[in-house]
């Protein structure tokens, strides 16, 4: 997983030695190797929030309870992605 998309080369690459390793068609390594991206935001505001107990038993909204700057970072969506194909090729 990475910040950067695979470099297509090394897809096709991974993908003819997929061929050779598990003896399928060039038209299947597509299924063994494959590329894909991952979107994932820790907390969406106004959506299902999420409620602090404080020590005196008081429950804040962390949006009150934070600092700003940490919630932030919190709302931004946040993507990866993948490169996934058979072990030992």
């Amino acid at each position: 997983m990475g910040n950067e998309m695979a470099n297509p080369d090394r897809v096709n690459f991974l993908q003819d030695a997929a061929v050779n390793l598990l003896e399928i068609k060039p038209e299947e390594a597509r299924y063994f190797v494959f590329t894909d991206s991952i979107q994932n935001r820790a907390y969406n505001a106004g959506v299902g929030n999420i409620k602090i107990l404080m020590k005196n038993n008081d429950i804040v909204d962390i949006a009150k309870a934070s600092d700003l700057s940490n919630l932030e970072s919190l709302q931004k969506t946040v993507e990866k992605y993948i490169l996934c194909y058979p072990r030992g090729i």
